[in-house]
C-alpha cells in the first residue's frame, strides 16, 4: 500500500472541512482497498464516507454549524479516513448530557451487614 498526499481543500458553497475524530469503513470499502472490487476509478482510492469530527472551516453560505461545532455526516469524496473531509450532509453531534447525582440514597440495615459478615467469615 502507498500513500498519496492530497493538497488540502477548502470547502465550496454550502460545505464545512472537519478535523476527522473518527471514520467507518464499510465493507465496500475495505474490499476497495483489498483490490477485491474495482468500480472503474483509478487509483488512488479513498475510504470512509461516514465520519465524525470538529468544524475547522466552513464554505459560503453555511449557517447552521461554526468552527469547533462538532458533526457527523457523509464525507462529499468518501475520504474520512484522512485528517480532513469535506461534508455537504451533516448534523451536528448534541453535547453528551450532565452527570446528575443518583436519585437514590445508601440504606443501611442490620441484616445485610449481619449476612455479609457472615458469609464472608470476618470477625467483628
Amino acid at each position: 500500500m502507498r500513500s498519496w498526499i492530497f493538497p488540502t481543500r477548502i470547502p465550496g458553497p454550502g460545505q464545512i472541512r472537519i478535523v476527522v475524530h473518527a471514520a467507518g469503513i464499510n465493507a465496500t470499502e475495505w474490499k476497495l482497498r483489498k483490490g477485491l472490487l474495482n468500480f472503474g476509478a483509478g487509483l488512488p482510492q479513498t475510504t470512509g464516507r461516514d465520519v465524525a469530527g470538529v468544524v475547522d472551516e466552513v464554505g459560503e453560505g453555511v449557517t447552521d454549524v461554526a468552527v469547533g461545532d462538532r458533526v457527523f455526516g457523509v464525507s462529499d469524496d468518501g475520504d474520512g479516513a484522512a485528517e480532513l473531509a469535506l461534508l455537504t450532509y451533516r448534523a451536528p453531534i448534541p453535547a453528551p448530557p450532565r452527570a446528575r447525582p443518583a436519585g437514590g440514597k445508601g440504606i443501611r440495615h442490620p441484616d445485610h451487614e449481619a449476612d455479609l459478615l457472615q458469609r464472608s467469615r470476618i470477625r467483628r
